[in-house]
């Protein structure tokens, strides 16, 4: 059972949407916060026939695999990065590069020489 009125906060926009029995409720909550608004449109297409929901799992589904593709790339990326850095840093060590000449230019790198 829910408190008597509204503190106007996101979360309480969350827990009418929960709560609601009639979709005029839904969409009431729907125009005042965005949020709420994708999740009653989410709901729309999971109650709506099988072939618009399925076609509509497909669509997320896909969208989650590419943000996945995404993040993994980017992932992928830092590491790489970071240890051909290492390999680098090292490298120039067993050439006799001090650690203060090698921070130096590392820095002039990642700051364009300011």
């Amino acid at each position: 059972k829910m408190p008597g009125g509204s503190d106007g906060s996101k979360l309480w926009d969350w827990a009418l949407f929960f709560n609601a029995k009639t979709e005029e409720e839904l969409n009431m909550i729907a125009t005042r916060n965005r949020e709420v608004g994708r999740a009653v449109k989410a709901l729309y297409k999971l109650s709506a026939d099988d072939e618009v929901r399925l076609r509509y799992e497909a669509r997320e589904k896909a969208w989650r695999d590419e943000q996945g593709r995404i993040a993994f790339g980017i992932d992928k990326g830092i590491k790489q990065g970071l240890e051909q850095g290492r390999e680098e840093v090292l490298e120039l060590l067993r050439h006799g590069e001090s650690l203060e000449s090698i921070l130096h230019r590392y820095d002039t790198k990642t700051t364009g020489g300011k």
